[in-house]
This record gives structure tokens, C-alpha cells and sequence, in this order.
């Protein structure tokens, strides 16, 4: 993703136009209340809405890993209506909010992330929102970047934290 920078400096841009019948994934963003829209961190218009529009109506493997309230995890499965939309996160409260395929666990556990791959399936894309922790992305990355289907994405967002907790 651009850095917080970059995403500032374009938001003037002229929205992408709505495909028939679909919502922007921004629209989307907005609609569920993520952080990750044009009023948050605008990684919508930025970044997603551009390189994952060649997934929209593909049956993909499509993690998130970083729950919290489920805005998101809502916006990718209306978003991707044909992916198997997958959950990661450490806290168990994310399973009494109802959004369906979310597994409780350590990102950085080899194990936990084995055992989420026999669940759903290799990922095709992967989203790192979790704890903005750089040993475990890293850890995570090691584990799941080999495991992702060849032609497949893998982010890492808000890198920008790296610095903010090294301190």
C-alpha cells in the first residue's frame, strides 16, 4: 500500500466510477465503516479498489488477518461475492460479533496458520491488518507468503507503525 503520505496527496482524485450493479469498494468501505476508506487511511481509492478488481468475481481464497469489529471483513465479502472470505484475529470476542469464517489465534503460530489453510484452502490474497506488530508480520509473512497461490497478492498495511512502537 502507498504510505499515509502518498494517500493524502491523492485523495483529490476523481472517485471510480460504480460498475454497474456493484458498489465502489470504497462505497463499500464507507458503507461498513472501515478505517480503510476515504475517510480513514484511504487505502480503498489508494490501492485496493486498483489491484483487486481482477478478483471481484473470481472464487478466491481471500484472508484478513486483524478482525476488530468486522467493518471490513463485511466490505471484502460483499466486495469479492464469489471469495471465501476468511477472518484472522487473536481475540475471541471476534466470534460473538457473527461474521461467519474467523479464526482465533497468534498470526506469528506456524501451527494456528497451518491449521487455518486446511480449513479454507491456500490463500490467493492476503491482508495483514493485525496487531501492527513487525516480528510477527514478519513471522506471518515467512509462513504464509510460500503458502499463497502462485498469482496471488500479499499486504502488509500501516508498515508506518514499525516506527511509531520502536520507540
Amino acid at each position: 500500500c502507498a504510505s499515509p503520505s502518498n494517500i493524502e496527496a491523492r485523495q483529490t482524485r476523481a472517485r471510480p466510477e460504480t460498475i454497474v450493479g456493484h458498489m465502489t469498494l470504497n462505497e463499500l468501505a464507507l458503507k461498513y465503516g472501515t478505517d480503510k476508506s476515504s475517510d480513514g487511511h484511504g487505502y480503498t481509492l489508494e490501492a485496493y479498489e486498483r489491484y483487486l478488481a481482477p478478483y471481484r468475481d473470481r472464487p478466491i481464497v481471500f484472508w484478513e488477518i486483524g478482525v476488530l469489529t468486522g467493518a471490513s471483513i463485511r466490505m471484502w465479502r460483499e466486495f469479492l461475492p464469489n471469495a471465501r472470505v476468511a477472518g484472522l484475529d487473536n481475540d475471541p470476542g471476534c466470534l460473538r460479533r457473527s461474521l461467519g469464517d474467523v479464526y482465533i489465534g497468534d498470526q506469528s503460530d506456524p501451527t494456528f496458520l497451518a491449521s487455518v489453510i486446511a480449513a479454507t484452502g491456500a490463500p490467493d490474497v492476503v491482508v495483514d491488518d493485525g496487531g501492527h506488530n513487525g516480528l510477527k508480520q514478519i513471522a506471518c509473512f515467512r509462513k504464509l507468503f510460500p503458502r499463497t497461490n502462485p498469482g496471488g497478492m500479499y499486504v502488509v498495511e500501516d508498515t508506518h507503525t514499525f516506527y511509531e512502537h520502536a520507540h
